[in-house]
């Protein structure tokens, strides 16, 4: 981990049971609390397009967060890779 420059987190979404009507629970696992916040930004900004990927499903995401000091409050622009 280079602090600031590279680092990596870990978003999943995932349910209890096999029941349809099971609420998600989205968990971030991040190296820095700065990371957990890219990736809520990640799954805000692409919330449709991972519906349509994964439907009602559960997924776990690898990203890696660039210059991650972009994402300190009040900061606008945003840098991932998947």
């Amino acid at each position: 981990m280079d602090p600031g420059i590279t680092e990596y987190v870990l978003p999943a979404r995932l349910t209890a049971g096999d029941r349809r009507d099971a609420r998600p629970v989205f968990l971030f696992c991040g190296q820095r609390a700065v990371t957990n916040q890219a990736a809520t930004r990640y799954l805000a900004r692409r919330h449709e397009r991972l519906s349509r990927t994964y439907g009602r499903g559960e997924f776990v995401r690898l990203l890696k967060v660039i210059s991650s000091q972009a994402y300190g409050p009040g900061r606008r622009r945003n840098r991932w890779r998947t």
